[in-house]
């Protein structure tokens, strides 16, 4: 991606937060790097203005506000905008436009390079997660004998403490 966006024009690339196949977080990030210019992520409302952008994101408990230079790579956060539907007209025009399509070769990239064969990032297994125990209640007269029988479950069974 990097390579196609690299003899482009650009000020703001826009990228979706996450992917749908491993949820990874890794193309926006990988894109950015590679073309050298910031990144901000889950943006939920930005502002360009002068040669800069202003990008507030979600962050624990609240939001951040992020000041760059342009150009610059966003990832969006769900509710930044409400989507446009395309017209029946727009469509039709759509269908028509050329697609430009172009090979690894054409992008200047080594064809011996890339691929699922040369993967900087490699999945040794993928398992589900482990059963879950059953929830154990702890019974007793007083929050005191509660608190007493927790920590010898803590302690004695589960190893915790």
């Amino acid at each position: 991606l990097s390579a196609a966006l690299r003899d482009l024009p650009y000020d703001l690339i826009i990228g979706g937060m996450r992917a749908v196949d491993e949820d990874k977080y890794q193309v926006a990030s990988a894109v950015a790097e590679y073309l050298g210019i910031p990144q901000i992520t889950q943006v939920i409302k930005e502002e360009v203005t002068d040669g800069k952008i202003t990008c507030e994101s979600v962050i624990e408990g609240g939001t951040l506000v992020t000041e760059a230079s342009l150009p610059v790579l966003f990832t969006a956060q769900r509710g930044l905008n409400e989507p446009r539907y395309a017209s029946l007209p727009g469509i039709m025009k759509a269908k028509k436009k050329p697609v430009e399509v172009k090979t690894v070769a054409d992008l200047g990239v080594d064809a011996a390079a890339v691929g699922a064969a040369n993967r900087k990032v490699k999945i040794k297994a993928l398992n589900f997660p482990p059963e879950r125990q059953a929830v154990k209640i702890i019974e007793a007269e007083s929050a005191r004998e509660k608190a007493a029988e927790l920590v010898r479950v803590l302690h004695e069974e589960s190893k915790i403490i």
